[in-house]
């Protein structure tokens, strides 16, 4: 009876103590992540800030702000989803405040924008002192995640010491038999120590390797993304004074070195933000028609710069629930693949339709097609298939992950149809917004020199 007993005693014991570490270390985990978030958010709004008061207003700026307002509010509400124990933690009713002061602040300044920045000058140090408050706040909740940490895992051996205390007591009156309870025991808390500890060593590489990711978003963001944007500032103000020679072409050239190096910064955020929380997504309820002739208008410019010509064939219409700026971004990903990789003077059609509940979107190229082998491979990160006009034109190849990732957020999947020597058709299918009417399926026809095999595929 009594070794039956020592047994159920050490059963329950070791599975409070294991029950205990795996809550600690997924609370830890989350806070951590959740505050670390928090702080990259109000980076990126006082990024934002900064290039208003640098560079003016622009209609980009205006958008990349509005974003950046959204990150924030969702961060302060996941905030808020924490359960917090200690009252001298900030709350998600602070940081709340505290963004609120700053947009009646601001507020009237960004309305202003249109006409003139002068009034955002005006209150552009105050503004940043509002922001510096937030981030102080975020780091006292990142601090106290830490704190959080440290106490769990003391917790965790306190609970350890008592389990083997109550086992040695339980087999110390069974006398022979107990010592070899005793001894097994013995071993088996052993054990547990080692994982305990292997389990805690991967815990603290684990939060190293999420504080090393912020401390390089941030980096990204106060290193990068502002020296730039002033580089280029600057190029196009030089261009603005007209001048002549090798000037302007020395001017030229940083101002499209200076894009291409801002959008390749601007993916890596996106993908690492991803990672961390998901892809920043605004949706909201689109039609279908407005957004895919806003993708066209933009698209035949595209496909021009590369030596081809652009056709439509955009017949859905319907709404969607989506965030307008990310779908678009994901379309135009596979336009500017299917220009990079078209022959001079081929044709890029972009082409839409309705099947059952989804909106298909295809965009289709008379390029040399994709072989079966690497069609499961374009769509990895930094992965470049040959075939481009030139080596700069294959891009960073993070275009077409960027788009998947966007698209598999929305709850939608694309699919890629190719043979070598016949062109490559990709197809976005999106989920059309509940309560819509069913419509038929039609086919979406290739364009020329695209295999009519493929068309029903």
């Amino acid at each position: 009876m009594a070794i039956a007993i020592a047994g159920i005693v050490g059963l329950a014991v070791g599975r409070t103590v294991r029950q205990t570490t795996e809550v600690a270390l997924r609370n830890d985990l989350t806070l951590k992540d959740d505050a670390d978030d928090l702080r990259i958010a109000i980076l990126e709004i006082r990024h934002d800030h900064r290039n208003l008061a640098s560079n003016g207003f622009s209609t980009k700026s205006f958008t990349e702000l509005r974003q950046s307002h959204a990150d924030l509010l969702e961060e302060i509400r996941q905030v808020d989803a924490i359960p917090i124990a200690d009252r001298s933690v900030p709350r998600a009713d602070e940081l709340r405040l505290l963004y609120e002061e700053y947009t009646a602040l601001v507020g009237p300044a960004l309305a202003a924008g249109g006409r003139s920045s002068a009034e955002f000058q005006t209150v552009d140090e105050a503004g940043l002192r509002i922001l510096e408050r937030l981030t102080a706040l975020a780091d006292q909740i990142d601090h106290y995640a830490e704190a959080e940490a440290d106490i769990a895992i003391a917790r965790i051996g306190t609970a350890s010491e008592n389990a083997e205390l109550v086992q040695v007591l339980a087999l110390g009156s069974l006398v022979l038999i107990g010592v070899a309870l005793a001894y097994a025991a013995t071993r088996v808390l052993a054990k547990f120590r080692r994982l305990y500890e292997a389990e805690r060593l991967a815990s603290g590489r684990l939060g190293l390797a999420l504080g090393a990711k912020t401390d390089v978003i941030a980096m990204a963001s106060h290193e990068l993304r502002t020296p730039l944007t002033l580089v280029r500032g600057y190029a196009e103000t030089g261009l603005a004074m007209e001048p002549d020679g090798p000037i302007r072409e020395i001017l030229e050239d940083i101002v499209a070195e200076s894009a291409w190096m801002t959008r390749l910064v601007e993916d890596l955020l996106f993908l690492a933000r991803s990672d961390a929380a998901g892809p920043p997504l605004a949706t909201e309820p689109v039609p279908v028609a407005t957004l895919l002739n806003a993708v066209a208008a933009r698209t035949r410019v595209l496909v021009g710069q590369c030596g081809g010509s652009f056709a439509t064939s955009l017949n859905a219409s319907g709404m969607l629930t989506a965030d307008p700026a990310r779908i678009e971004q994901a379309i135009l990903a596979l336009i500017d693949n299917a220009a990079k990789f078209s022959p001079p003077g081929g044709v890029v059609r972009l082409s839409s339709t309705m099947r059952m509940q989804e909106l298909v979107v295809e965009v289709a190229d008379q390029g040399s097609g994709i072989p079966a082998e690497e069609q499961g491979r374009i769509f990895e990160r930094f992965y470049r298939a040959a075939g481009a006009n030139d080596e700069r034109q294959s891009g960073a190849g993070l275009g077409l992950s960027i788009a998947s990732t966007i698209v598999q957020a929305h709850g939608g999947r694309i699919e890629v149809h190719s043979r070598v020597g016949h062109g490559t058709r990709m197809r976005i299918y999106l989920p059309l917004a509940a309560g819509l009417p069913v419509h038929s399926a039609a086919v979406i026809a290739p364009p020329h020199g695209i295999g009519a095999e493929l068309a029903t595929a």
